[in-house]
C-alpha cells in the first residue's frame, strides 16, 4: 500500500484495488441536476385531503410550528458535510502532490537503473576486449610451412577464445524483454485529472460522495503507477544491456565468418588464411572499439603517471631509480572509464 494512501481515513473511504472498480462509481460524478425532493408532509396531506385549500393550510401551520432547534440541527448537518468535503479535497490534493513527486523521482531512478545495467554489460565485455587486444599483440609471425601452420593455429585459438567470450556476454545480456503492463499505455495522470472536469452536483451528500470517488480514483492511479514502475525498472535495465549485446553480436558474426572461411593445407593457402584471420581480428578489434566508443567507454592512460587511488589498484611495487616513488611503471590490467565514472580499475605496478 502506498504510504500517502494510508493517510486517508479508512472509515469514510473504501479503497479500491483497481481503476476498473473505481469506474463503477462514475454514476455518482456525472453532475446530477438539483432536484429538491417532495416534502413528505405535503405528499401526505395532498393524498389524504380532497380539499387542496385545507391541505395547504395544514402545511402552513406545520411550517409555522417548526422549531428553531430543528432548523439549527439541519444547518449543523450541512456544515458537517461541507467540512468533510473540504477534508477529502485536502487529502486528494496531498495525494496528487505525493504522486507527482513520486513520478519525478521514479523517472530519475529509472534512468539510473538503466545506467547501472548498461555499465554491468559493458564491464563484462572488457575481458573479451582485452583478450582480443592481447592476441593481436602476441600473434606469432608466419615463416615456413610449419611456422605458418603453427602461427595460424595459435591465431585461430585466439579467435575461438574471443568468439566464445563474446558469445557468453551476448547470451548473458541479450535477454527477451518482458511485456509491459497493458495499463502502461494509459497516461499516468489521466485518471487523476479527468475527475476534475466533471459537473458538480448541488446536494451536499452527493458532492461529498463525488469527492470520495475522486480520492479513490487518485489513489488507484497512484497504485497502478507504482506497479508499472517496478516492471519498467526491470525492462529498462534489460533493454540497456540488450543494446550492448546487439552491438557485440555484429563483432562476433564477422569473426566467426572469417574462422569458417579458413582452409587449405599448403604454405600459400596457410599464409592466405593467416592474413585473412589476422585482418578479421584487427577489424573485429576496431569494431569492438567502436562499440565501446559509442557507449562512451574509454581506456585509462596510466603509464608514467602518478598513482591515483580513485582510478588505480596497486598490485605491486618495483625499483625504478629514474622514476618518482608512486609513479605507474607497468600496467597489469587496463582500466576503463564510463563517461566520467570508473568502469574498471586499472591494476598497476608502481615505482618503489
Amino acid at each position: 500500500m502506498i504510504e500517502s494512501a494510508e493517510a486517508v481515513k479508512t472509515e469514510s473511504i473504501e479503497w479500491h484495488t483497481d481503476l476498473d472498480e473505481v469506474a463503477a462509481d462514475d454514476s455518482l460524478t456525472n453532475g446530477v441536476p438539483c432536484q429538491m425532493p417532495l416534502d413528505a408532509s405535503v405528499a401526505g396531506s395532498a393524498g389524504s385531503s380532497a380539499d387542496p385549500v385545507a391541505a395547504g393550510t395544514g402545511v402552513l401551520a406545520e411550517e409555522e410550528g417548526e422549531s428553531e432547534e430543528d432548523q439549527l440541527s439541519e444547518a449543523e448537518r450541512i456544515s458537517a458535510i461541507e467540512a468533510e468535503i473540504a477534508e477529502v479535497r485536502e487529502q486528494r490534493k496531498k495525494l496528487q502532490h505525493d504522486f507527482e513527486k513520486f513520478q519525478h523521482r521514479s523517472e530519475e531512478q529509472r534512468a539510473q537503473w538503466a545506467e547501472r545495467a548498461r555499465k554491468k554489460a559493458l564491464e563484462a565485455s572488457l575481458t573479451v576486449y582485452d583478450d582480443l587486444h592481447r592476441w593481436l599483440d602476441a600473434a606469432p609471425m608466419p615463416g615456413d610451412e610449419e611456422q605458418t601452420s603453427a602461427s595460424l593455429e595459435a591465431l585461430k585459438d585466439g579467435a575461438e577464445l574471443v568468439s566464445r567470450g563474446l558469445a557468453g556476454v551476448i547470451a548473458r545480456f541479450a535477454t527477451a524483454l518482458p511485456p509491459l503492463l497493458a495499463a502502461d499505455k494509459v497516461a499516468d495522470t489521466a485518471e487523476v485529472a479527468s475527475v476534475d472536469e466533471e459537473a458538480t452536483p448541488c446536494l451536499p451528500e452527493m458532492r461529498l460522495e463525488q469527492e470520495r470517488v475522486k480520492l479513490r480514483r487518485a489513489a488507484a492511479a497512484y497504485r497502478a503507477y507504482t506497479r508499472r514502475v517496478k516492471v519498467r525498472r526491470n525492462s529498462d535495465g534489460q533493454h540497456a544491456q540488450a543494446t550492448v549485446a546487439v552491438a557485440l553480436q555484429k563483432v562476433l558474426e564477422a569473426l566467426r565468418a572469417s574462422l569458417d572461411a579458413i582452409g587449405g593445407e599448403d604454405v600459400a593457402e596457410l599464409s592466405a588464411g593467416y592474413e585473412m584471420l589476422e585482418d578479421a581480428m584487427v577489424k573485429a578489434f576496431e569494431a569492438f572499439s567502436a562499440v565501446l566508443n559509442r557507449f562512451e567507454v574509454s581506456v585509462m592512460e596510466v603509464l608514467e603517471r602518478p598513482f591515483e587511488v580513485e582510478q588505480h589498484e596497486a598490485v605491486g611495487q618495483a625499483p625504478a631509480p629514474d622514476k618518482e616513488p608512486g609513479t605507474v611503471i607497468y600496467e597489469v590490467r587496463r582500466g576503463y572509464m564510463y563517461r566520467d565514472q570508473v568502469l574498471r580499475y586499472a591494476q598497476v605496478i608502481v615505482a618503489a
